[in-house]
């Protein structure tokens, strides 16, 4: 049991821990890649389906369409396909594009793009994944459930037309496109080579990992860090559009006007703040084999009055082993365990009630680590406490936003 219970530990840490070498020898890009203009023909069946589909709804909104394109040697493993756009009124530039991993993972996404005259950068894209490194001139505004190429197009002006950072459009001719998205490319890379991320090998002629490229990678894409980026993220991109009406969704009688996004907002939240009672249940319950088989470490997500119940159990074994009162201590262990899994649950059904119920009993348990003046315990049950408060902030706005939409006449 000991054995399984660090095999259990290693496989939760193993990101962490192995991340940084593995990627460091498998991840590179390339210093010599090349965009190249592609028929339809040539492209694989889903992938051309896709970008036709999003070229009829690019030119409805007045972009021109500049080509098929295909980027298959910049990064191991990684193949790219993209529909590129081009709005010469607005010099924004915009593109429909599909990435496929070596593994089958395909992520279809859409982007618009404005560059400015002091090298700012606004993007607004549907992409699911949150970059790594940091470009501090560009702002980036992730909508992942938008699926509307003119949804996603009208919150590009509303953001754009609101920043206070921005100079003078700057746009660039159709001929001069893979020679613009080409430079653009390389100029990224070489911003994370000055943030010591990429070093050049000349001999392979490409940008490798450093080290500290290595470990930033690992940590801000594995658990829990990748998870607090993409709440953060996500909820940047929804204060931007605060105030943005949308056409066509105004809730009547009451004058409200529904934010574009806001439901995904609310509901990502939730739904995230669910899985945080999983997880507590699940480290209590390690925490408990580790006690109980005398394994020396915990996580210190688990819970606390689990904790005392171990060393209870640790105590009377040593004065007078008794395996029926160790049985009952266990099981009072699952019993806590199993409240939490019911917690997660219902969140997840959308229950108010077991997130508020949940909620109180986690902060009732974080007592424990306030009278033992457990610093680190507190602050990681802060944590989890104001990820289960934004879960059951978000289900009480979108039960709130169901009530008054159900109260809208349809006549």
């Amino acid at each position: 049991m000991e054995l399984f219970l660090t095999f259990a530990a290693l496989v939760i840490a193993l990101p962490m821990v192995l991340g940084p070498f593995v990627v460091k020898f498998t991840h590179w890009v390339s210093g010599n890649f090349s965009i190249k203009i592609v028929p339809a023909e040539s492209l694989e069946q889903e992938v051309r389906v896709f970008l036709e589909k999003a070229r009829e709804e690019f030119e409805a909104i007045n972009f021109e369409f500049v080509g098929y394109m295909a980027l298959s040697d910049y990064t191991p493993n990684i193949s790219t396909w993209f529909a590129l756009f081009i709005d010469e009124q607005s010099k924004t530039s915009a593109m429909a594009a599909v990435i496929r991993q070596k593994t089958g993972k395909t992520l279809p996404y859409y982007e618009f793009t404005s560059k400015y005259s002091n090298n700012r950068v606004i993007n607004v894209n549907n992409s699911p994944t949150l970059g790594v490194y940091r470009n501090p001139d560009k702002s980036t505004y992730r909508y992942p459930k938008i699926t509307s190429v003119k949804d996603l197009h009208d919150i590009h002006r509303w953001v754009t037309g609101r920043d206070k950072k921005a100079a003078d459009p700057v746009g660039y001719a159709k001929e001069q496109a893979v020679e613009t998205l080409t430079e653009a490319l390389i100029n990224e890379v070489k911003l994370q080579q000055q943030f010591g991320y990429y070093s050049f090998s000349r001999e392979k002629a490409r940008f490798q990992l450093t080290w500290k490229g290595a470990f930033i990678m690992t940590e801000k894409s594995a658990f829990p860090v990748k998870n607090i980026r993409d709440h953060l993220d996500l909820g940047s991109a929804q204060k931007v559009i605060t105030g943005m009406p949308a056409a066509g969704r105004t809730v009547r009688e009451t004058g409200n006007i529904v934010e574009p996004g806001a439901g995904l907002k609310n509901e990502e939240h939730y739904k995230g703040g669910a899985s945080w009672f999983y997880w507590i249940a699940a480290l209590s319950l390690i925490n408990s084999l580790a006690s109980h088989f005398g394994v020396a470490w915990n996580f210190i997500i688990g819970l606390g009055l689990t904790q005392v119940i171990d060393m209870i159990a640790m105590l009377s074994k040593e004065s007078s082993p008794d395996i029926f009162f160790q049985a009952l201590l266990f099981m009072l262990d699952l019993g806590f365990v199993a409240l939490f899994v019911v917690f997660g649950f219902q969140a997840q059904k959308r229950s108010v009630d077991a997130y508020e119920v949940g909620m109180v009993f986690y902060a009732v348990d974080s007592l424990v680590f306030l009278l033992l003046i457990d610093i680190i315990g507190i602050v990681f049950h802060g944590v989890a406490l104001f990820f289960l408060y934004r879960g059951w902030k978000g289900l009480r706005r979108l039960e709130a936003s169901r009530t008054r939409q159900a109260m809208v006449p349809t006549g």
